[in-house]
Order: C-alpha cells, then structure tokens, then sequence
C-alpha cells in the first residue's frame, strides 16, 4: 500500500471511529503493554486488556496490536502469525506518516486505527524526544487517550538485549536514544514495571 491519496481517505473515513471503539474496548481496564525483548512464547499473559508491541505479537494473542513495523509485507504478516486480536493502532509519524504506509498489508486495514501523524509530532515536542521508541509511543498514548493504570512488561531499553529479538540485527537503531525514553516514561503517574520469561 502506497498511494497516499488512499491513506488519506482511510484516515478521514476511519480513524476517529476506531479510536473511539478501542477506547470503549478499553474502558476502565488495566493495561499491559508487552516489550519485544524477550521471546514470550511458552508464557501465558492473561490480563485485563493485553497490548502487544511489534514482533511480540508472534507469540500470542492480544486485544490491540501496537504495530510500528515497516519492514516488507511478509514480515508483517508473519508477525501476526495465528494469534488473533481485536485492534492494530499505527503511530508513527516519520516523513509525515509515510511509514505507516510503508508495507502496510490490505487485510489489516479493517482493523487498523491510524494515529494522525500531527499529534505524532505533538508527543515529541511534549516529551522532547526525536524518535521515541515503538514501546514509548504506545505507553505515551494509552495514558493519554485513557486514565488506566498502565503496567509495562520487559521493557528493557536496549540494556541488556543488544540485538533485535526476531531480526537479529545489532539495536538501538543511531536514530533511538533509550535512556531518554526511559526517563519520559518514569515521569509518568499511573505506570508500573513488570518482567516475565525472565
């Protein structure tokens, strides 16, 4: 998907509506947001409102799939694999939200919320962070839009895992600066730190 006349009719028609149906999903919950560090494929997560982040979707089902990915088509739908979910959020707002586009696959869209990329480009102004990362956006934006407790589970800021968990390839990418992520989000109220599969 690449047309960008497309994607704008896509955002203009759905997007507000699907906000609007993840937030009532989400209601009053708590919400887990699980980190790719760590292969979690033999751990059973069950939580209120389960979010997964990227590739973590592999490895089980979730309500929302938080999925930044713009690697090649086949990537993305492997990601999905057979688990199942009832929302993707996309938010990434890099070169005007053209990253969102980038390999999107067509089956998604259905379900697809598109975060508009201006309000992209307010989270970074308000955090003072260029390019958070995927985990920091998808923190960023459940404490936002709802008032629920928020717990983040292997959230590891490339401390200890140094190569991307599925690709393999060395991370952070130059781009990302972890620490300040990190900071950002221990600013926050209502968040809370979990690790599993440890």
């Amino acid at each position: 998907m690449s047309d960008s006349n497309e994607y704008s009719e896509i955002l203009v028609a759905n997007s507000q509506y699907l906000q609007e149906k993840i937030l009532n999903y989400v209601g009053n919950k708590h919400i887990y947001i699980i980190g790719s560090s760590v292969n979690l494929q033999d751990v059973q997560i069950n939580a209120p409102i389960l979010v997964r982040l990227n590739s973590s979707r592999r490895w089980g089902n979730c309500d929302i799939w938080f999925n930044n990915q713009s690697q090649d088509t086949k990537f993305q739908l492997d990601s999905e694999g057979d688990f199942k979910d009832k929302f993707i959020i996309r938010a990434n707002g890099d070169r005007q939200g053209s990253n969102m586009l980038r390999n999107y696959p067509r089956d998604f869209l259905s379900r697809t919320f598109f975060w508009h990329p201006s309000e992209w480009e307010r989270m970074t102004k308000e955090m003072k962070i260029e390019r958070p990362l995927t985990g920091t956006i998808a923190a960023y934006w459940f404490h936002k839009y709802t008032g629920n407790e928020i717990t983040l589970v292997n959230y590891d800021f490339y401390r200890k895992v140094k190569k991307h968990t599925v690709r393999g390839i060395p991370q952070p990418a130059p781009v990302h600066n972890p620490e300040q992520d990190y900071e950002f989000l221990n600013s926050l109220d209502r968040i809370s730190w979990e690790k599993a599969g440890l």
